[in-house]
């Protein structure tokens, strides 16, 4: 008791002495009657609320003092420190929940920038630039989890879409190539048609010149330069006639028909045909092949339309000139279903 008086001060701490048939006789309010039947064997402990709402605690603690009568001494506390305490604990308190609070919430936004945000603005980004076009880019990201996994989705599509586009491309100048290709072959029939029409009007007119021709070298007898210009016109008419003769073969179109064709004379017909054009564009083109007959069942308007665009495209290929070497050789045959041997 000397301690809370000591430790709190004469004017929070209180003592009354009591005799205990005084007490029992005139208990206080606060004290039950079973408490004071108590007194006599344990402390009894009460609070109470004063008129200027303080708590203030009362203890009773009974005395036994050789010859004496039965006493209590009441110790009266107030609680108004223990209450301002508490308060100014609880204010801490919440104080500190509140930084705490405060700070977690500062790190968990710092964490979800930098795991969420940061990677959510760089799909965003990403999906704009692939919507704009941009199908070489990367998403940056390096993470381990769903935005992760959207990410490399998002690459992945982006490599098909890539993939696609160059592949639409691709078609879309093969099918340009294949239109050019298409009009320039009607306009190669439309040519062939004028150049038939050509050859069958300039026919007529190259028969009577080389028939005059020959009248002429019969009628000469031998001998005299009238004789050798005659031979030569004779010989230049029967060149354009075997010329406009290919011209319209090579025109005509033909269902397959195959026969034993000599290779080597297919070929040098072809080259013949198409030595003009090749003069045109500055290119020499050359035949070689081995002394003898090369003889082979083959479609012969077919081989030859097949030579002539092989040669074509040789000559369009040499924009500056040069030298086409076309060669017949021996090699082995392909079987169209196994395949070379």
């Amino acid at each position: 008791m000397l301690d809370l008086i000591d430790r709190h001060g004469p004017d929070v701490v209180r003592l009354h002495w009591y005799s205990l048939e005084d007490l029992k006789a005139h208990p206080p309010a606060m004290v039950s009657a079973t408490d004071i039947q108590e007194l006599e064997h344990r402390n009894v402990i009460t609070l109470r609320q004063t008129t200027g709402a303080e708590w203030v605690r009362h203890i009773y603690v009974p005395m036994s003092i050789p010859g004496a009568p039965p006493a209590v001494i009441e110790v009266v506390e107030s609680l108004q420190a223990e209450h301002r305490y508490i308060d100014m604990t609880r204010r801490h308190i919440a104080l500190a929940t509140a930084l705490v609070a405060a700070m977690c919430g500062f790190i968990a936004m710092g964490l979800g920038y930098w795991f969420v945000g940061r990677p959510m603005a760089q799909l965003r980004d990403r999906a704009r630039a692939i919507g704009a076009g941009d199908l070489t880019g990367r998403v940056r990201v390096r993470q381990h989890d769903e935005i992760g996994d959207l990410a490399a989705e998002i690459d992945a599509m982006s490599d098909r879409l890539a993939a696609t586009k160059e592949r639409l491309a691709a078609e879309t100048e093969a099918r340009i190539a294949t239109m050019d290709q298409l009009r320039h072959t009607d306009r190669l029939t439309t040519v062939g048609r004028l150049a038939a029409g050509v050859a069958h009007e300039l026919g007529t007119p190259l028969n009577v010149i080389s028939n005059r021709a020959g009248k002429i070298v019969a009628a000469e007898g031998a001998g005299g330069p009238a004789i050798e210009y005659a031979r030569l016109i004779q010989e230049q008419a029967a060149r354009m006639v075997a010329v406009i003769r290919q011209l319209l073969d090579f025109s005509r179109r033909h269902g397959p028909k195959l026969g034993l064709s000599n290779l080597r004379t297919l070929t040098a017909r072809t080259i013949d045909l198409l030595t003009p054009l090749a003069q045109k564009h500055r290119v020499a083109v050359e035949l070689t092949a081995p002394d003898g007959e090369w003889f082979a069942r083959v479609d012969q308007n077919q081989v030859q339309q097949a030579l002539a665009n092989v040669i074509m495209n040789g000559i369009q290929a040499m924009p500056h000139g040069g030298r086409l070497l076309v060669s017949i050789e021996a090699c082995e045959a392909l079987s169209p279903v196994d395949g070379p041997r």
